[in-house]
């Protein structure tokens, strides 16, 4: 006899049944049709039951022209035993409608197949035990080219009793969509942990949730497979999705599809692996959206091993807004709440865009954190702010925490990218890669608050890297790069490196290693072709971290004064740095600590408008400065190059500042200088190589000119040494005559030698002649003497064999005295002859008379 209570059921149902067709089985499969046994008892509970179907080894085909389940509606498929895997098939015109309980009275899969499209109302649910695959492909692909196919139910199917290899699609696949209340996403008062409270459709213990269809719309809909992997695709155009067994019970490949869909979640729509071993989460299509509070949820709750969180899509992925009173953010989340592992969160598409409030997060409490990696070809990004800045996010308590690593075209980023460390693990790293990044108010940044240390931050644009921020109304800085160690903290902070070709800075940006607690700053490291700093206000008030929020335009290395721990270098790379409007790189050390060295390279250095390059100390030595491989060096305008040890009147010897450049130079008196100071220390020493000094000079105090000092206020003065060939035209000159000398020739005589030796240099060269000077001889000389004769014995020595001993033994005779030419004659033949004694010239026998004497 049926319960009175069962028979009250069945009056309800059929009081509800709704117009359309519920289970209709066809007749595609003879006489091993499907039959669904109505009205029966299913676990306690009035529900139909489906029976019958083909069966084939350890699978089980079914086949349906309807197949929709109303509200309060319950159907169960029988699982024989021995059946692993049921296959179901919609082969009617109507998408298919589950508004109830969807189940298996076994363990087997089961996979349901509609290409019209599936629905799944706000109070459906699934009960079983196995995997659950749903899609809106035409056919079920099985190995030697056999196919379940829901379009051409026809032909009697050759069944298999192989595993399915694909899903194949046709050309306008039907949607699929997932209706509910939304998740409830909150904190476990116990542990401080995330849970989730959402009922929807879910999967039991390590098994596979899968939709693949069109179109695929999560509208408050919630997705749940405890350890398990969520599967969502949205295919547009025909391909096959091809499939293989995990353990988890399948995985999808989509290399053979060309066209992608849509994917939307709003309206606090999840999809959720969490469990002991965080599951693993796959999202496929064209475009995929988080709206409202919508959530990927994977957190590792024991010792296991989380899975990958990967969303890929082949134009966009956007992050979009918080829920309905600000409640939840839309995100996706990676977690390990015991001693377990995180997952990985990937994502991999054309853009990514996170706005109002959008988060990508990995946390750790115990074990290891997950890496956020993040690949968009054309762009990412991050503006807004929601329950708080719209970013990425890579926490631990305990063990080490995950990477962010972003590879894009351009980031623009006004939101947050933030790695840290509350405990004794290491902070991750952040890495960025792309042709422009853009940080305008807001932060990146890498710290430690514990024993941990923080990340490095790295950042390579082959085009350009700007930061530009702000001062909010109560004076606190926003904007720029960061690795910090934070007060109380012991760990060491991370190295900042920036690489690009120009590397622009302003309006109260920031790039800055700092150390509150025990643990030293980190170094910082900037390669760049060009360096603008500029755009900085008036002083506003102190900032902790810095000098002051008026350090727009920072590149600074801060040790305050609560700190031990001492500041980190700083390198700088660049072909051309320019520092503009009051402008500032510092390397500080302002507690117990020292300050850091500090180094640039760049072919051409500007500082200009009171703009600085430093590094000081309160209490300490100062830190070394080197600037060189500079073509220029330009100060003018008040610009400054500084190193001073004891700014709080205290000790510490002045540093060192070595300058290497072809010239440097400041123009005008515009209290522009360089001075390594100190207050009761030793002073500095300052070593200047150059091949011009121009306009600045070495002086034993500060004066309102262009100076070079290494003083102290109360100890040894230090040290200056210009090393420069080249002297500052201003320091001497020599006064030329106003009026031009007269060059008269002097009447001289020429000159005349006899007996005498003699030097002659013709011709100017490089040196002008001295009017005063006499004017040089021009006469020509000619060795006119006779030849000596030979002694008469030996004239006859050219045929005599003796004659070269006979030569030999020649007598040397004395040559007469040497007559200078004076004068020429020419001969009855035409020849010239010259002549010793010059008293006319002669011509053809005609003397021309020449005055042989000379006053």
């Amino acid at each position: 006899m049926i319960p009175a209570y069962l028979v009250l059921e069945a009056i309800a149902l059929f009081l509800h049944a709704p117009v359309f067709a519920q289970v209709s089985p066809d007749r595609s499969l003879g006489s091993e049709s499907s039959v669904v046994q109505r009205d029966t008892v299913v676990g306690e509970r009035l529900g139909d039951r489906v029976e019958g179907g083909s069966r084939r080894g350890a699978n089980l085909f079914h086949s349906f022209s309807a197949l929709n389940i109303d509200e309060g509606q319950r159907l169960y498929f029988a699982n024989p035993e021995g059946v692993d895997r049921i296959f179901s098939r919609v082969t009617g015109r109507e998408r298919s409608e589950i508004r109830g309980t969807l189940g298996v009275l076994g363990n087997a899969d089961l996979f349901l197949l509609n290409p019209n499209g599936i629905l799944f109302g706000r109070n459906a649910r699934l009960d079983l035990n196995g995997s659950f695959v749903a899609s809106t492909a035409e056919t079920l692909e099985f190995p030697n080219q056999v196919s379940f196919s829901a379009i051409d139910p026809k032909a009697p199917p050759l069944l298999t009793v192989s595993v399915p290899i694909g899903l194949q699609f046709g050309a306008n696949p039907g949607g699929l969509t997932v209706r509910g209340n939304g998740h409830n996403l909150s904190l476990r008062e116990d542990t401080d942990t995330l849970r989730v409270d959402s009922p929807g459709l879910q999967v039991n213990g390590d098994r596979t949730l899968t939709l693949i269809g069109g179109d695929l719309r999560l509208q408050g809909g919630s997705l749940r497979a405890e350890s398990g992997r969520i599967a969502l695709g949205s295919v547009s155009q025909p391909g096959l999705v091809r499939l293989s067994t995990a353990p988890e019970g399948y995985a999808f490949d989509y290399g053979a599809i060309a066209q992608f869909g849509t994917i939307e979640m709003r309206d606090r729509a999840a999809a959720d692996v969490s469990g002991s071993e965080g599951g693993t989460i796959q999202v496929q299509g064209e475009t995929v959206t988080f709206l409202s509070g919508s959530a990927l949820l994977s957190i590792t709750e024991g010792e296991g091993v989380g899975g990958t969180v990967s969303v890929t899509a082949t134009d966009s992925v956007k992050l979009l807004g918080d829920s309905v009173g600000r409640v939840y953010a839309s995100s996706i989340t990676s977690e390990s709440q015991g001693e377990g592992i995180s997952g990985d969160i990937v994502i991999d598409t054309r853009r990514l865009a996170m706005r109002g409030g959008g988060l990508i997060t990995t946390y750790n409490f115990d074990g290891g954190g997950g890496d956020i990696i993040i690949n968009a070809t054309d762009s990412v990004l991050i503006s807004g702010d929601g329950l708080q800045d719209s970013g990425l996010y890579a926490g631990t308590q305990a063990g080490d925490s995950g990477n962010i690593t972003i590879k894009t075209g351009d980031l623009m980023d006004r939101g947050a990218i933030f790695a840290s460390t509350y405990g004794d693990g290491d902070a991750g790293d952040i890495t960025i890669e792309a042709r422009t990044v853009t940080v305008l108010r807001t932060q990146l940044e890498t710290t430690t608050f514990a024993a941990g240390d923080a990340g490095d931050l790295t950042i390579r644009a082959t085009d350009s890297i700007t930061l530009s921020g702000s001062v909010d109304a109560s004076g606190n800085f926003q904007g720029g790069l960061t690795t910090q160690v934070n007060p109380d903290a012991t760990g060491q902070g991370g190295q900042l490196t920036l690489e690009t070709g120009r590397l622009s800075i302003s309006d109260n940006s920031s790039i800055q290693v700092a150390t509150f607690g025990a643990g030293d700053a980190g170094q910082i490291l900037i390669r760049a072709d060009q360096i603008e700093l500029f755009n900085t206000p008036n002083l506003r008030g102190s900032f902790p971290r810095i000098t002051s929020i008026n350090a727009g335009g920072n590149v600074s290395i801060a040790v305050p004064n609560v700190t031990t721990g001492d500041g980190g270098s700083l390198e700088i790379y660049a072909d051309r740095l320019s520092l503009r409007n009051n402008t500032l790189i510092s390397n500080f050390g302002r507690g117990a600590g020292q300050a850091g060295n500090l180094q640039i390279f760049a072919r051409i250095i500007e500082l200009d408008d009171r703009s600085s390059i430093s590094t000081n100390t309160r209490s300490t030595n100062g830190g070394n400065m080197t600037l060189q491989g500079a073509e220029l060096i330009l100060l003018r305008n008040g610009g400054s190059i500084t190193t001073t040890a004891g700014t709080g009147r205290a000790g510490g010897n002045g540093g060192n500042i070595t300058i290497a450049t072809d010239f440097l130079v400041s123009p005008q008196a515009s209290n522009s200088d360089i001075t390594a100071n100190a207050f009761t220390g030793r002073g500095g020493v300052v070593a200047i190589e150059a091949q011009g000094v121009f306009g600045i000079a070495a002086r034993p105090v500060l004066t309102s000119e262009n100076d070079i000092t290494a003083t102290s206020a109360q100890g040894i003065q230090g040290t200056v040494t210009v090393n420069s060939p080249v002297i500052d035209p201003v320091a001497a000159t020599i006064a030329l005559p106003v009026n031009f000398s007269s060059p008269p020739l002097a009447q001289n005589c020429r000159t005349q030698s006899s007996d005498t030796s003699s030097f002659v240099s013709t011709g100017r060269g490089g040196l002008p002649t001295n009017p005063a000077d006499p004017i040089t001889a021009s006469t020509i000389w000619q060795d006119i003497q006779m030849p000596i004769a030979p002694r008469a014995e030996n004239l006859e020595g050219a045929e005599n064999p003796e004659a070269t001993e006979n030569l030999a033994q020649m007598a040397i005779v004395e040559s007469p005295a040497l007559t200078e030419a004076q004068g020429w004659m020419t001969g009855a033949d035409g020849k010239v002859v010259l002549i010793a004694q010059a008293g006319d010239i002669i011509s053809n026998g005609t003397r021309i008379g020449m005055d042989n004497r000379c006053n």
